[in-house]
């Protein structure tokens, strides 16, 4: 085997008037291309990770509306329930009231146009107070008229009128008073 050791002459490249050393041309094109590929390699990589980033986010944004979703069902839930307690609370007052005031409730409800709902319906003593809402002005005052064509002796009297902002629905209060017949 026979080796070479004697220092080699470096070769030279002449470009545009310019004498360039071929080594050092080679050894930072070489870096130039170990530089890029670098690079592209990081590119191509942080582009996958942000492509993962975005499906886990679509993911974590499904997933908040399907709870979304679940809260409102929730609380759908939770205000059949109040209404159902308060159905409830109305009618264990209409049962162990006396026949009299069942009878009053009855001919109340009874009295109520369409367009008109109840919401809470109390008694004390001989005072009713109910409140609900009406698709119109109008249709609180048939109510009241309704009222006091099926049972003279209540006097109904309307407390509290509020009109949202919005819509053409009315809310109110009512109190109603079982008058004494005078003798």
């Amino acid at each position: 085997m026979r080796a070479n050791l004697l220092p080699q002459e470096r070769r030279h490249l002449e470009l545009f008037g310019a004498s360039l050393d071929l080594e050092f041309l080679k050894r930072t094109l070489g870096l130039a291309a170990l530089l890029a590929v670098t690079f592209g390699a990081v590119a191509a990589i942080q582009s996958l990770r942000a492509e993962i980033y975005r499906r886990d986010a679509f993911a974590l944004e499904t997933q908040l509306a399907v709870h979304d979703l679940s809260r409102q069902q929730v609380a759908g839930l939770a205000r059949d329930v109040a209404l159902l307690q308060r159905i409830d609370r109305a009618s264990e007052l209409a049962r162990s009231s006396s026949s009299r005031v069942v009878l009053d409730t009855v001919k109340v409800g009874n009295a109520i146009p369409r367009g008109v709902w109840l919401d809470t319906l109390g008694r004390s003593g001989d005072n009713y107070f109910l409140s609900g809402g009406a698709f119109g002005i109008g249709a609180v005052s048939e109510m009241l008229h309704s009222i006091a064509a099926a049972q003279p002796e209540l006097a109904a009297t309307l407390v509290r009128l509020d009109r949202p902002i919005t819509g053409d629905t009315v809310r109110f209060t009512l109190r109603i008073i079982r008058e004494r017949r005078r003798k």
